[in-house]
């Protein structure tokens, strides 16, 4: 599983093409990735939509798929920060607001998936 995630999460978070301002027509993207190899955070959410109904389909209880999950947002967090530091192109304040859209749309899907992957907060 972790063989299938990780080459998705740099360019699916860090090498999307840079969001313009209003206005400007100039266009500077930061990475050396040629457009043909770029996936976007739908890759990524469609390998964790397939996941999550693959374990759907062999009836796993909730409380382990939540815990899964719990340690893949770990995994992409972690791949994310190690990213970042290892390149400084990334360390960019455009790079900044790129990384901020990528994790809400991931944020986005966990909470349209929310009956399923919402952890008890009682323990």
């Amino acid at each position: 599983m972790r063989r299938k995630l990780v080459p998705l999460l740099a360019p699916a978070i860090l090498d999307q093409p840079p969001v313009l301002p209003r206005g400007s027509n100039k266009v500077h993207h930061p990475g050396t990735v040629s457009k043909g190899t770029i996936k976007s955070v739908g890759d990524v959410i469609l390998c964790l939509e397939e996941i999550l109904a693959e374990m759907q389909n062999h009836k796993i209880y909730n409380v382990i798929i939540q815990q899964f999950f719990v340690q893949i947002f770990y995994v992409i967090g972690t791949e994310t920060f190690n990213a970042i530091l290892e390149n400084s192109r990334y360390c960019t304040y455009q790079n900044g607001f790129q990384i901020k859209s990528a994790i809400a749309q991931l944020q986005s899907w966990i909470a349209s998936k929310s009956s399923i992957l919402a952890v008890s907060k009682t323990r």
